[in-house]
């Protein structure tokens, strides 16, 4: 939970814009990823008490997961044709 309140403090006051452009995207994918990770991990736990809610948590960590794969995916086009 302290993860997921950083990183949403980071990116509200543009903490991952002051710091360099290289430094800054590889701490917010890491950062994406490990917190789609816990939420993933976190509903398998939760699937032994309330399997309705953990297909919801499931599901919304695996849209997480690829909502920022695709994000980092049209970002390094954008970077490979800046460069162009």
């Amino acid at each position: 939970m302290v993860l997921w309140i950083l990183h949403w403090l980071g990116y509200w006051v543009d903490f991952y814009c002051i710091i360099p452009e290289p430094v800054g995207g590889m701490l917010f994918e890491y950062f994406w990823i490990i917190l789609s990770i816990a939420g993933f991990t976190i509903a398998i736990i939760e699937f032994m008490n309330n399997r309705i809610f953990s297909i919801y948590l499931g599901g919304f960590a695996v849209l997480s997961a690829l909502f920022g794969m695709v994000t980092d995916w049209i970002g390094s086009m954008y970077n490979s044709l800046y460069f162009l």
